[in-house]
Parts: C-alpha cells; sequence; structure tokens
C-alpha cells in the first residue's frame, strides 16, 4: 500500500527516539537525513526501476554496514544478545516494501521454498495491533524454519536486519513473559533508511506485500 502523499512512514523505534531522546538539534539534524535518503530512494527506483530485488540488496547493504559499524564501535551494539534460534521476533507482525517482498519470492524460488498462501492471507488480514488475535502457529514469519532459524538470513527484510536486544533473548517471548521488559539496541540511520524506504515505495505487513507481489508463476 502506498503511503499518502505528504506523509511519512516513521518506524515505531524511531519515534520513541524522537519523542524520548532527541532535541531539537537531533530532530532537524534526522529530518535533514530522512530527506537525504528519500531523495537517495527515488534516485534508485528511477535508475532500476525494473530492478526491484537489485533495490532491496542495496538498501540491504547500507542498512548491515550501519549495524557493523555500530557493533563496532557502540558499547550499546557490543551488548546486543540476539542469536540463532532465538525466535521471538520471529512471531511478530513485520513491515515491508514491495522491493523486499519481490526479493523474497525469488529468493524463495531459488531455494523450493513453497510459502502458504492460506496463512499469508489470514496474516494479512491482521496488523500490529490485531496481530496477537492470530493462532499462535498462525503468527509465525512465514520463513522461519522448524528448527527457529530464518531460511532467508542473509535475505531478510530491513524490520528484521535493524531489530536486536541487549536483554536476555528469552524475555522476549510476551506469551511466555508477559510485560518483560525488553531492552532494545538500535542505529538511527538504519531507522531513518527503512522509514525513507517504506515512506517512497509503499509499506504493508510481510504477509500483504508477499500476496500483491506475489509473480503469476507462483499463484
Amino acid at each position: 500500500m502506498k503511503v499518502p502523499q505528504g506523509f511519512a512512514y516513521i518506524s515505531t523505534t524511531l519515534k520513541g527516539v524522537i519523542a524520548q531522546y532527541m532535541n531539537d538539534r537531533d530532530k532537524d539534524f534526522a529530518l535533514q537525513c530522512f530527506k537525504h535518503w528519500c531523495s537517495q530512494c527515488k534516485n534508485m527506483i528511477r535508475a532500476t526501476p525494473h530492478e526491484p530485488e537489485s533495490i532491496a540488496y542495496t538498501l540491504h547493504s547500507v542498512i548491515d554496514d550501519r549495524i557493523a559499524d555500530m557493533r563496532a564501535k557502540s558499547v550499546m551494539g557490543r551488548h546486543i544478545q540476539c542469536r540463532k534460534g532465538c525466535a521471538a521476533c520471529c512471531h511478530m507482525s513485520v513491515d515491508v516494501f514491495p522491493q523486499e517482498a519481490a526479493l523474497l519470492h525469488r529468493i524463495a524460488q531459488e531455494k523450493g521454498i513453497k510459502l502458504d498462501r492460506d496463512k499469508l492471507k489470514r496474516q494479512a488480514e491482521k496488523d500490529s495491533a490485531t496481530w496477537r488475535h492470530l493462532a499462535p502457529e498462525d503468527q509465525a514469519c512465514p520463513f522461519l524454519s522448524e528448527d527457529r532459524a530464518c531460511r532467508v538470513h542473509e535475505h531478510r527484510p530491513a524490520a528484521c536486519r535493524k531489530h536486536h536486544v541487549k536483554t536476555d533473548p528469552d524475555l522476549c517471548d510476551s506469551m511466555k513473559h508477559p510485560g518483560a521488559q525488553v531492552g532494545m539496541v538500535f542505529d538511527i540511520e538504519a531507522e531513518i533508511i527503512a522509514s525513507a524506504a517504506m515512506t517512497t515505495y509503499g509499506v504493508g505487513t510481510m504477509a500483504q506485500m508477499l500476496l500483491e507481489n506475489e509473480p503469476e508463476v507462483a499463484r
């Protein structure tokens, strides 16, 4: 779905950071950074209008560089506790932009991953506010394997790439630990880049975008 003209998609994490930690000077810098990345996103789609997977791959690489820099240079980054198999976050509603959905479809085809369209339809009916109404088995990401690993980890969406915690990953399971205080770790520019992409290209839940951008051969 398109973001209405004149409006911006701002990630939940970025909204929280702006409200709690930024002074006027920080907000102005963040706004200029956001405008810069919106411009970059527009330039990418003008340069490669028929290569959506390339756009997603490029933005993922930029976000990965930001996260790597944060992990190397920030005290907060060195305390990230996320690890393979701690998959509570893989049961959350995740927003993606269309180019990411196109990339995920291509990788699924290459890896022989068959997507459960009925499950995607059930997920697509929910948003972050109503996600909890899904049956537990329907909350799992369509790319989560039985051993709780991501089957498309190298090509996972920006929302997954920038999501990290510094507390025990077990606390992320809200069913097991309702009301637990989870310590988030974030990089401001990574949040801005992802928000700029979704503002420029459009955004929806992963299920919505996978269904809307499904190749004809997969139907």
